[in-house]
């Protein structure tokens, strides 16, 4: 089934496969959800994405303002980003959604050596992509997206001068 998604002035447009039930990724970063209805075609489509690694202590107090946020009604979907890695469609959305250069969304760590991708070649958006594919780890947290826009959370201001913006 093709699925076409207004949000924000946008349009998206998404494959989507599944029962109800199913939480299915979609191409502009959020993610679909079949709702329990008797029609296959109504979907549900989280406001914010928060990609959140909880050993992190910025990914942890991004979360903490997120649920604040939670709290007053804003619909925002956490993806633990290291249990459900992102597809290369998404990391497409995010980096041409965020606030800064492709390479800004990759970790400087030893991981990335084992990648076989140089830092100088991080300002590539296909290499951010190969090397985020091959090692989700890499993936810099904390992230928020609304589609149209995606900030890193450091400092965690960021997160909060989105949600409130």
């Amino acid at each position: 089934m093709l699925v076409v998604l207004a949000r924000h002035g946008l349009f998206f447009v998404g494959r989507v496969k599944g029962r109800c039930g199913d939480v299915l990724s979609m191409t502009n970063g959020c993610s679909a959800r079949h709702i329990d209805e008797p029609s296959d075609t109504v979907i549900g489509v989280s406001e914010f994405r928060l990609f959140h690694n909880p050993r992190c202590s910025k990914s942890r107090a991004a979360l903490e303002i997120v649920e604040a946020h939670q709290s007053r009604g804003r619909d925002i979907e956490i993806v633990r980003y290291l249990d459900n890695p992102p597809d290369a469609d998404t990391i497409r959305m995010l980096i041409a959604t965020l606030d800064g250069s492709p390479g800004d969304l990759v970790r400087r760590d030893p991981a990335l050596a084992e990648t076989g991708v140089d830092v100088e070649q991080l300002s590539n958006p296909d290499a951010v992509v190969t090397v985020l594919l091959a090692a989700p780890e890499l993936l810099q947290r904390p992230l928020l997206s609304d589609g149209s826009r995606t900030v890193i959370g450091r400092p965690t201001e960021n997160i909060s001068e989105l949600l409130d913006g």
